[in-house]
Order: C-alpha cells, then structure tokens, then sequence
C-alpha cells in the first residue's frame, strides 16, 4: 500500500479546495491511501476527493464522521488514538500534558496521520494547506514529526512547494 498524509488548516479557503482535489484525484489514480484526520476545511477536502482513505479521529462522532475499524469500500475511520501515539505526542510536544482532553487527543491522533494505525507504516510524503503557508496549529506538530522521520513535506499554500510536489511526482510518472 502507498499512503500519503492529507491535512491543514480548518479555515483553509475555496481555492485550496481545488487544488487539493487536483491532488487529491491524481493520487486516487495512482492508487494512494489518504490519511487525515476528519477536521473541517483541508482535511474534509481531501476527504472528499479520496477513494482509499484512513480518517484517524480524536474520539467517536468527531465532526459526525462513522466509526468503521475494518476498512468499508477502500474507507478506514478509527475512533481515538492509541496509548502509543499518545507517548510519541508526549514526546515530540511541548507542554503536552498541560493541555485540555480535547486538544490532547487532536495531536495524538496527528501521531496516526503521518505513522499508521500501527505508527509504524509511514506514510510517503505528507501534503497540507496551511493559512500564509505559514507551518501552525495541530498541523505544526504532524509536520514536525513527518519531517523528524525525513518524510517530504508539500504545502500547496506556497507556489513553489505545489511545483516542487508536481515535479517530484512526475518525475516518479505519478502525475
């Protein structure tokens, strides 16, 4: 299986909905496997587009999604992330403990996005949307450990990473 990470900003804007989407059906041809975390706006996004898709959420009913362990026509949604990713969050985020349940589970559960349910199936390189192409937020910290694990990192919110994701996957005869 080919994975790729699918995630960013909730307030991403209706341009990069489409530009997500071009990805987004480019990758389905291709045969990769979404994974995001079920957020509204560049999550949803790729959600949408995505034939395979494992949608990690921080607890059941996050957003209204459903929750289906074993994978439905090419879809995965896994309810709340496990003790490990919540150790690996531990690790990697400051002040982690510190927080409210809510935004605990949210970045644990980004554990999910980029390694697998299994957080040891990474994924090939990670794709995101975030405001000014500015790197914050919850999506901060999934970049954060995409990168720590030399997983390329593509923001479409900055013209010179969506020419650098198109090249990379033409060059590898996926676009």
């Amino acid at each position: 299986m080919k994975y790729y990470a699918g995630i960013g900003t909730r307030k991403a804007p209706p341009e990069a909905r489409e530009l997500i989407h071009e990805f987004a059906l480019e990758l389905n041809h291709q045969g990769f496997t979404l994974r995001s975390g079920g957020a509204d706006g560049a999550d949803t996004f790729f959600e949408e587009i995505a034939a395979l898709k494992e949608i990690f959420l921080p607890w059941k009913g996050f957003n209204n999604r459903p929750h289906i362990r074993e994978p439905a026509e090419g879809s995965a949604y896994f309810q709340g992330p496990t003790q490990d990713a919540v150790e690996l969050a531990r690790e990697i985020i400051p002040a982690y403990d510190e927080r409210e349940y809510g935004p605990r589970m949210l970045l644990a559960r980004n554990m999910h996005q980029i390694l697998g349910d299994d957080l040891a199936t990474p994924v090939e390189f990670v794709i995101c949307w975030t405001l000014d192409g500015k790197v914050a937020g919850g999506t901060a910290h999934a970049i954060k450990l995409a990168r720590k694990r030399k997983i390329p990192v593509y923001n479409l919110a900055r013209d010179r990473e969506v020419k650098a994701l198109r090249a990379t996957l033409h060059q590898q005869e996926l676009f």
